[in-house]
């Protein structure tokens, strides 16, 4: 009878589909309605019955034309093999396949249902849980482009996505995750409401974190929905979580009523753990307000549900458990039974320690697998990467050799440019003040030309051969005397162009020369005679050997010509 509804509800559903493709255009969201709808229903009967049912399916699928459809229940089939062989090696082998020819395909909505599905399957084994948020990712990669209208089931992979990360510790991208999942708009999504359950792990999250204030903003918010629409078990969650945090900021007094309607709505909907853990808090709560009986009470109340139960020993319970129980006893005088209890927390706690160990070497093993994994499968991969790594880092450095060689090319020309324009300045400032040199050595020959012009109208006039008056010869002799102290200044700008350094060798060599000197001496180096020197220093001829002979004597120099001789040398 169970196998007759069950093919009258595959043929509906077959006729539904039909109906919502044409109606839907063969839109992925027409089609997830129909395949959440048959999920509901193949979960309820045994595996083989259920994928010769959803075999049929795909043929039909197949027969209309619609590959992605078809691919959709063969994932369907793949799925509900899981429930019941969830470590059956064929499972991985066959969401691979699909994964390839979906993705060769095109079928970008049965890739992202096809990873998702590889995901939930190495989440459901301990020892390959890094793997699964491995394909989470992969698929976001995927689906993080469809809005949840396209892709109904977008806000409960994201709740995958981020429940992974929040496993492991990552509260930061949980959070991110997961608050992307809630943004989803309700109702876009039929086989189930994540809100509560999303809203909780991110309330989780933040407690982590130790941001209380937003963790209980979130569970008051759960707390307040759930109790108004009389959800239960919901609202026992919520407060047990909100009892929590008042608990670890030592609220007493409102960490309460919060835990003890999570101890009544958890022995309500048999959640024994969670009522036990609460009970524990308000043991300890009484325990601080020296209400010894109603602690043990509690305790003892909380020991009875646990024992003997399919999860017990949980040893984190069982230790707080019994150290508390240790501690009531003292409290009351009965230390044989302190004692007692004192011993049992021990143990418990050497069993937890073990346990932790235990678990540390299996998530050890397990990254020790993924990565074993990693380069197992993808060892001709990463060949091909570093290949083309290799091919890129010769393309680039070969580039960066070019840059290099154009950068040091333009470099050199630049500086030989430079050093052109530099050498072209100092040798047109060097013409420039030679020329200037000899204008002043041929200004100071035409001056000499007319002072002698002037001295012979001098004679003239002694001899009666009035030319013109003696003021006005006195004037122009003055005007044909150079070299005043601003003249001086120039002249020696020029000369130092033309004969660098000479000044300041000429100090070093004879420091304690005097203007005068240093004026003759560079007249000298000129190669000037006594009477250009005279004109130019406005002297007679006899000033300028009388400068000659001093110098001889303070240069202890023998012979006259001994001052060119020096001059040269600097």
């Amino acid at each position: 009878m169970r196998y007759f509804i069950f093919g009258i509800l595959c043929w509906v559903s077959i006729s539904c589909c039909a109906q919502s493709v044409d109606r839907a255009n063969d839109t992925y969201a027409a089609k997830y309605v129909l395949l959440d709808s048959i999920r509901g229903i193949i979960n309820n009967f045994p595996y083989p019955e259920a994928g010769k049912k959803l075999e049929a399916l795909e043929n039909w699928a197949t027969s209309q034309g619609d590959r992605e459809l078809a691919g959709e229940f063969r994932l369907l089939a793949i799925r509900r093999k899981m429930i019941e062989f969830s470590h059956d090696d064929t499972i991985e082998q066959k969401l691979r396949q699909l994964i390839t020819s979906s993705e060769d395909n095109g079928y970008e909505y049965l890739e992202t249902d096809a990873i998702q599905s590889l995901g939930l399957y190495y989440w459901d084994n301990d020892q390959k849980q890094s793997l699964a948020l491995e394909n989470f990712v992969e698929a976001y990669n995927i689906y993080s482009k469809f809005s949840g209208s396209e892709f109904p089931p977008k806000q409960s992979y994201l709740y995958d996505l981020g429940g992974s990360y929040f496993r492991y510790g990552d509260y930061g991208n949980a959070i991110r995750y997961l608050k992307e999942a809630i943004s989803i708009k309700p109702g876009s999504i039929k086989s189930g409401n994540f809100n509560n359950p999303i809203n909780n792990t991110i309330g989780l999250c933040y407690q982590r974190l130790d941001r209380l204030d937003s963790a209980i903003w979130y569970f008051q918010n759960i707390y307040e929905l759930s109790k108004k629409i009389n959800d239960t078990a919901w609202t026992g969650i919520a407060a047990g979580n909100i009892g929590n945090v008042y608990f670890s900021q030592k609220m007493y007094k409102e960490a309460i009523p919060m835990l003890e309607t999570d101890v009544n709505n958890s022995l309500n909907t048999n959640q024994l753990k969670s009522a036990a853990g609460s009970m524990y808090k308000l043991s300890v709560i009484y325990y601080m307000q020296h209400d010894f009986d109603k602690s043990q009470q509690l305790l003892l109340h909380a020991l009875d549900l646990c024992e003997h139960k399919n999860f017990w020993p949980t040893y984190s319970l069982a230790e707080r458990f019994y150290s508390q129980l240790s501690k009531v006893y003292a409290a009351k005088d009965n230390m044989r039974f302190a004692y007692l209890y004192a011993d049992s927390a021990l143990d418990a706690k050497d069993s937890l320690v073990a346990e932790h160990n235990r678990l540390n070497i299996a998530r050890s093993q397990e990254k020790i697998d993924y990565m074993q994994h990693k380069l197992e499968t993808g060892k001709l991969l990463n060949a091909q990467r570093i290949m083309e790594l290799v091919r890129n880092c010769l393309i680039v450095a070969i580039l960066m050799m070019c840059v290099i060689g154009i950068l040091f090319v333009n470099r050199q020309r630049l500086q030989q440019k430079k050093l052109e324009a530099e050498k072209k300045n100092a040798v047109s400032e060097l013409e420039i003040a030679s020329i200037q040199l000899e204008n002043i050595k041929q200004s100071v020959q035409e001056k000499n030309q007319l002072i002698e012009h002037f001295t012979n109208e001098l004679e003239r006039q002694k001899t009666g051969e009035e030319v013109k008056s003696n003021d006005e010869l006195l004037t122009q002799l003055e005007r044909a005397t150079i070299l005043t102290d601003e003249q001086w200044e120039n002249f020696r700008d020029v000369f130092e162009k033309v004969h660098k350094g000479f000044f300041t060798s000429l100090k070093k060599k004879i420091p304690d020369l005097t203007p005068a000197e240093i004026r003759f001496l560079a007249l000298t180096k000129l190669k000037m005679t006594s009477k250009e020197m005279a004109s130019m220093l406005g002297i007679s001829t006899n000033a300028i050997r009388i400068y000659r002979h001093r110098l001889r004597k303070k240069l202890d120099l023998d012979k006259d010509d001994m001052i060119e001789i020096l001059v040269e040398s600097i």
